[in-house]
């Protein structure tokens, strides 16, 4: 019981990550742009 609920924890948190990683990669460009005017 345990190790399923371990399991079903750890597939939720790596689809999570992914994403989360999916949503920042995407509008990289925009991002890129955004941060290069704040820093100049």
């Amino acid at each position: 019981m345990v190790l399923i609920v371990v399991s079903c924890n750890g597939i939720l948190v790596v689809l999570i990550y992914f994403f989360y990683v999916f949503l920042f990669s995407w509008p990289n460009g925009s991002v890129e742009s955004i941060n290069s005017n704040t820093e100049t």
